[in-house]
Formats: structure tokens, sequence, C-alpha cells
């Protein structure tokens, strides 16, 4: 099974980078023959069954953001954006941390601030997927708006 983390994927909308969009990594001078997150998409995650997750970041102002999306073989692919960078104090070092349980078949995702050496539980901040170690994430997929019932 593999994650893929990587830099500028979704928006905070949990959309994903495409052409257009504001602050698509194509539009950086300093770099060429960039990806977006639905380059990244289409030429690579989509195409492996082993992939599970994706994370990423970089964008502001908000902190949190899901999608689920089905791979060419069938697999369904979580896809997370987290990025504390505009809250206080740069974010306080806040991190998720993803404990895959397997007797009871699912990941959970925790957001953790070292600063107050607590686990943070605002909307989005934990989540729980089914999943099973075989088969990979066990999710019928669901648009945006509905991953509200996934947060605990």
């Amino acid at each position: 099974l593999a994650l893929v983390i990587t830099h500028s994927y979704l928006y905070t909308t949990g959309e994903r980078t495409k052409p257009g969009d504001r602050h698509n990594p194509k539009n950086y001078r300093e770099f060429t023959n960039t990806n977006d997150g639905e380059d990244i998409w289409h030429k690579c995650i989509k195409k492996h069954k082993n992939i599970i997750a994706v994370f990423s970041g970089h964008h502001i102002p908000e902190n949190i953001a899901y999608r689920f999306d089905q791979g060419e073989k069938g697999n369904i692919i979580f896809q997370s954006f987290q990025n504390w960078q505009c809250a206080p104090y740069g974010g306080d070092g806040r991190f998720r941390l993803m404990t895959f349980d397997i007797n009871n078949r699912c990941i959970t995702l925790k957001t953790y601030n070292p600063n107050t050496d607590e686990f943070e539980t605002l909307p989005g901040y934990e989540l729980t997927i089914p999943f099973d170690h075989e088969m990979g994430i066990k999710h019928d997929l669901v648009s945006f708006s509905e991953i509200k019932e996934l947060v605990k």
C-alpha cells in the first residue's frame, strides 16, 4: 500500500489544483514542466491500485479539506489537504497523525497540536475511514459536501 505526500495538490475547497487556478504551480516563473493536482491525479495517482491516500498542503486560509475518488483499478483513494500556516504562531507545529487499526479495519486521522499537547477536535480534524488491508479504502464515493458525515 502506498501513501503520497506532495506540496500543492488540493485546494482548501477539496478541488485539485488545475489550469486557470490562481495558485496553480504552473504559474510560478521559477519552475518549468510543473505538474498541478489534476496532472498528478491523471498521470500517476489514479493509475495505481496500491495508492490509498494523497496528502498535501500549501494553500490558505482554510486548514482542512478532503475528497474521495475512484482510481482506474476500482480502488477508492482518499485525498487530504491540511495546512495551518495562517493559524496563530504559524500553526503551532500542528500535524496529522494517521493510525491503521487492522483489527477494526479502519484508518483514523487526528490533528495534534504540540504547543498545547492536545488532539484538536474541530470539525474535520478527526476522521475515521473504513479500510481493508487487502482491498484498500472501503468507502462509497462521496461529494465534498457529504464528507461531513465521515467527520466525528
